[in-house]
């Protein structure tokens, strides 16, 4: 059995030992500017949209590939907060 590859940031961190060439990982495109939440969003999500998209965006966290999991995040917990209004 070989061993499993080791990620490139263990490697870096490592001082890349073996002296292989290393290649960067993929990155995914970061966004100029802070996108926009989708117009479905109930404004309960929106609401929580602003509050954290753009700390990600200035950490550098919030890329291209990120939105569809930050609406649903957001999605959710507009519905959490309803429920929780509604009890």
């Amino acid at each position: 059995m070989s061993n499993p590859p080791v990620p490139f940031i263990v490697r870096k961190l490592r001082g890349n030992p073996g002296k292989r060439a290393m290649r960067q990982p993929p990155e995914p495109a970061i966004l100029p500017k802070c996108p926009e939440p989708p117009e479905w969003l109930h404004e309960y999500a929106k609401a929580e949209w602003w509050r954290v998209a753009p700390q990600l965006h200035v950490l550098g966290l919030l890329s291209l590939v990120d939105i569809a999991c930050l609406s649903a995040y957001c999605a959710s917990y507009a519905i959490w907060r309803e429920a929780s209004e509604q009890l």
